[in-house]
């Protein structure tokens, strides 16, 4: 949510910077919402933005698409209902926020200093290099089924990747993850875990859905339990304990 907004409309070649305080509501926690202080403003942005400084947070609005090509953001960007982000080799400083139906879809190295977060969201994509300093984070995504819901490939995850009762194609493939990566109560899969370095554990656990874990590292635990049908679960390294049903 966005309390006492200060709305200033960005053309594409935005490049000033404001100072108004503001205050924006952020994700404080895994699948959880509170409000936080901010000291900067929030503009609104749509269409193209290529090599600029947006000193403010950024506000993507209702059915708006936004796409950043070197931009650097100082602070969150949130994306109202319906709308989409697309970024390549974007620097953003704070969190990334979407809301129901909206897109996500970083690449080209883009990087994210805070967290990205989703309730009810269509899609994120974190692809090519995307590096994300925070944790990645989906409540019930509203994607169709069978849809891709997140992927997110060769990327840099810092902290975790988190996604309860989701529709639609969950894959983590060839990325690093310096937390967790765990996967509860989705209901249509398929879930596809390959290819990852991860630090914390790998937790699948009471999925629907076809699933397949395959030929990570973990320095963690593994646990898959719970799930329908039972995911395929080969050669994986794990410095940690195995538990599979």
């Amino acid at each position: 949510m966005l309390h006492a907004m200060k709305t200033t409309h960005h053309s594409t070649s935005a490049t000033s910077i404001l100072r108004n305080p503001a205050r924006l509501g952020l994700f404080a926690a895994c699948f959880a919402f509170a409000p936080v202080h901010s000291a900067l403003a929030d503009v609104t942005l749509s269409g193209r933005v290529g090599p600029s400084i947006i000193g403010d947070n950024v506000v993507i609005e209702h059915g708006q698409r936004c796409i950043l090509n070197g931009t650097v953001i100082k602070g969150n960007v949130t994306l109202q209902p319906g709308a989409r982000l697309i970024a390549h080799g974007a620097t953003i400083e704070g969190d990334v926020q979407a809301a129901s139906g909206a897109w996500v879809d970083l690449r080209s190295r883009t990087k994210v200093s805070g967290n990205v977060q989703g309730s009810n969201t269509r899609r994120i994509l974190a692809v090519q290099g995307t590096d994300i300093s925070g944790n990645i984070q989906l409540q019930s995504p509203d994607a169709t089924r069978g849809g891709r819901t997140l992927q997110v490939l060769a990327a840099n995850v810092a902290g975790d990747v988190q996604v309860n009762r989701a529709t639609g194609h969950l894959g983590v493939l060839s990325s690093k993850v310096h937390g967790n990566i765990q996967l509860t109560a989705n209901q249509s899969g398929p879930y596809i875990i390959h290819n990852n370095r991860v630090d914390g554990d790998i937790q699948i656990k009471g999925n629907k859905g076809r699933a397949s874990v395959i030929a990570n590292r973990v320095n963690g635990n593994l646990q898959v339990t719970g799930n329908k049908p039972r995911p395929i679960v080969r050669r994986n390294v794990v410095e940690g304990t195995t538990e599979i049903d």
